[in-house]
């Protein structure tokens, strides 16, 4: 008879039922050792096995001893059968454990670091050779070895950041940055950071972290901010450049306009008065583009602009005033539909803005029916204020113009007698202030521009405000 025991119930079988109850690939192994344990030639102490009544697969410890009469002849064998699956369990969770921290660190190309505070010993992982050069033995070396190497210049903050968290300062969490040198003699830029770990006392016995070589994007961030200031500079030199270049236009210009007017027009031939009008009218369209591109230079570099609250309706009523005649003659009228009232915005940016789209809307009209502008303004689903302004004229052809649309001397119209300025100083003045423009038009139907400024340009209380879609008197 065979009884077992350990963490079931003990359990008796006959040596039969036992012998149908073994692994088969443990079978053939435990008859060997038992055949070696009766001759005399071994002891019988192994492991194996076996099937449980309840379908599992338990693991069997036995030892035993063959019993002999006194010419030597075996008699009978006693021993004893323990159940040690939990415990073989346990130790296979500790090798599985084991291997996935071995592959783990395999697949990283994080030098993995555990750092035994009480003894200084650190243990390091593979890519702590591959990366960086050095061939410890075992992977181990006293932390004081690996400090030592650490970038004298970066030393102190290294230091203060370990100590802050070993002292309980600053959590259990460590992170730097700093210079490390190689195996090679060369230092590489390193990311770095670890947790502690405490005993049962809540005292730090154990440091476990990682280390990351960072030189290629350290790298690329410098050179990134070197490109940055070069830019910076550049940009410097060429704003001061456009501010020199129109400030001594501007007096010869002057100079050549006070000339032309001083010539004496009778004595000359019509052709040589035709002459003088092409100078004059040069002239002044060059004035006039050099005030432009002042008054850009201006509106890019003045990024702080005088913010005031603003009423969009007497705006826009000033607008209508302005432009009543040039409607008139036109025959076209202006509605609107202000929701949101009031913004927090550049006076002299939102005036110059309408009047712009006002007289582009009117220069751009179709001659086939009535000018039609229209005005909104109201809150979209991301909180922003959305002013949109659309007209029903000759509309842009986006599919040929609509990567030009807001840039510098743009025309899109043949008649068109502007400098190409208009929408570019738009774009300009909203973005100076955070904003921004989009343009959505058709050939022939109309154009529709949509300005989007965030929260910090209207105030809340003007949501409750509503107003008929009517027109503006």
């Amino acid at each position: 008879m065979f009884s077992l025991h350990g963490v079931t119930n003990s359990f008796t079988v006959s040596y039969s039922n036992w012998e149908s109850m073994l692994h088969p690939d443990d079978k053939l192994e435990l008859h060997r050792q038992l055949d070696l344990a009766i001759s005399g030639e071994a002891e019988y102490e192994t492991e194996y096995k076996i099937s449980w009544p309840d379908k599992t697969t338990r693991y069997i410890k036995a030892a035993a001893q063959v019993h002999r009469d006194s010419n030597g002849e075996p008699l009978r064998i006693l021993g004893a059968n323990w159940d040690i699956t939990e415990s073989r369990k346990a130790e296979e969770a500790i090798v599985n454990s084991n291997k996935r921290y071995e592959l783990a660190t395999k697949a990283t190309s994080n030098a993995i670091w555990d750092w035994d505070i009480l003894t200084g010993e650190m243990f390091w992982s593979e890519a702590y050779h591959l990366s960086f050069g050095y061939n410890t033995p075992a992977l181990k070396e006293r932390f004081g070895d690996h400090a030592a190497r650490i970038h004298k210049e970066d030393y102190p903050g290294v230091y203060e950041g370990l100590t802050a968290v070993l002292s309980g300062e600053n959590g259990d969490y460590w992170e730097d940055e700093y210079r490390f040198l190689k195996a090679d003699g060369t230092y590489a830029h390193v990311y770095d950071r670890g947790y502690l770990v405490f005993d049962e006392e809540n005292k730090p016995v154990r440091f476990v972290g990682a280390m990351q070589d960072i030189t290629a994007r350290k790298g690329v961030e410098m050179e990134r901010e070197l490109i940055i200031q070069e830019l910076i500079q550049s940009n410097a030199d060429l704003k001061q450049f456009s501010f020199i270049t129109s400030h001594n236009l501007r007096a010869p210009l002057s100079n050549i306009s006070a000339t032309l007017d001083l010539i004496d027009r009778t004595t000359l031939n019509t052709y040589n008065n035709e002459m003088l009008d092409m100078l004059k009218s040069s002239g002044k369209q060059l004035v006039k583009t050099i005030d432009d591109l002042t008054n850009i230079l201006l509106i890019k570099n003045n990024r702080n602009a005088e913010i005031t609250r603003l009423d969009l309706n007497d705006t826009l009523f000033e607008i209508k005033k302005a432009f009543s005649a040039s409607l008139a003659e036109a025959g076209g009228t202006m509605y609107t539909n202000i929701r949101i009232p009031y913004l927090r915005f550049h006076k002299v940016y939102l005036e110059s803005m309408f009047i712009n789209l006002v007289s582009n809307a009117i220069k751009y009209r179709s001659l086939n029916r009535r000018l039609v502008i229209s005005i909104d303004s109201y809150i979209d689903v991301n909180d922003d204020c959305i002013i949109a302004f659309s007209d029903n004229g000759t509309g842009i052809d986006l599919k040929r113009y609509k990567d030009r649309i807001f840039g510098l001397y743009q025309r899109f119209h043949d008649k068109s007698e502007g400098q190409g300025l208009g929408l570019f100083i738009i774009k300009s003045q909203i973005e100076a202030l955070g904003g921004k423009i989009t343009v959505e038009s058709e050939v022939d139907r109309g154009t529709t521009f949509t300005i989007t400024l965030k929260k910090q340009f209207y105030k809340n209380e003007t949501l409750a405000v509503e107003s008929a879609y009517s027109e503006m008197i």
